[in-house]
């Protein structure tokens, strides 16, 4: 029930900020472990939590062995005053085709 409410708030968190905003990016990759997961979007969006003095905080909505979701942030190219808000997320998937996996996948909408 937990999992179905969080994916519920993530899925209405993307609907409400594409309806209000455009998505500027989005990328998903499959992989066999979490920690593999959590290390690619480490790689992308660092977690200042995790380097010093580097990247930017995570406010994570759910942070289990099978599901971590939240949003992070990077400054607007453009103008530097202006973020992108970028939501996350790795979880634990199964499909008939592609066994068992975490997909990992990051939106960037557009700066705010």
């Amino acid at each position: 029930m937990k999992k179905t409410l969080i994916g519920a708030l993530f899925l209405m968190f993307g609907a409400s900020v594409s309806a209000a905003s455009k998505i500027e990016k989005e990328e998903t990759k499959k992989f066999s472990t979490m920690k593999q997961c959590i290390e690619w979007l480490d790689s992308k969006y660092p977690n200042n939590k995790w380097h010093k003095d580097e990247g930017t905080s995570w406010s994570l909505e759910n942070d289990n062995s099978n599901f971590l979701s939240g949003i992070t942030h990077v400054p607007s190219e453009e103008n530097k005053k202006l973020t992108h808000p970028i939501a996350i997320y790795c979880k634990l998937k199964e499909t008939s085709a592609d066994g068992v996996f975490y997909e990992g996948k990051y939106i960037i909408i557009e700066a705010i």
